[in-house]
């Protein structure tokens, strides 16, 4: 089930974030940059990202396992916990925010993304 992030449950959203973003930036980031990402911190970014109209959407199988943001035709910020990685979870929340972009959409991938 895909749900829409809201303050009932934006720290399962928070906490899938900061997990996946310290994991995913782990080769190329400093340790102090990765330690910056806490759920608290992520909690703040997604409230200031949803506050400018960025729409969060959260996959819940049998607990949360990913998120995704759609801000009309971008779509960023899709996170898999590393624990649910390669179960076809990413393109769930990929083909569910395609569904949900106003427009052609484009997705933001970093450059060192592999």
């Amino acid at each position: 089930m895909i749900v829409r992030v809201t303050e009932s449950n934006i720290i399962e959203a928070a906490e899938i974030h900061a997990t996946t973003w310290r994991a995913a930036h782990q080769g190329f980031c400093s340790e102090e940059l990765i330690a910056q990402h806490t759920t608290t911190n992520q909690k703040k970014y997604l409230e200031d990202e949803m506050a400018a109209g960025e729409k969060h959407y959260m996959l819940v199988e049998q607990y949360p396992v990913g998120i995704v943001s759609v801000r009309g035709d971008l779509i960023e910020n899709l996170y898999i916990l590393p624990t649910e990685q390669h179960k076809g979870y990413g393109r769930k929340l990929l083909l569910f925010a395609i569904e949900h972009c106003e427009g052609v959409p484009r997705l933001l991938v970093l450059e060192n993304n592999k």
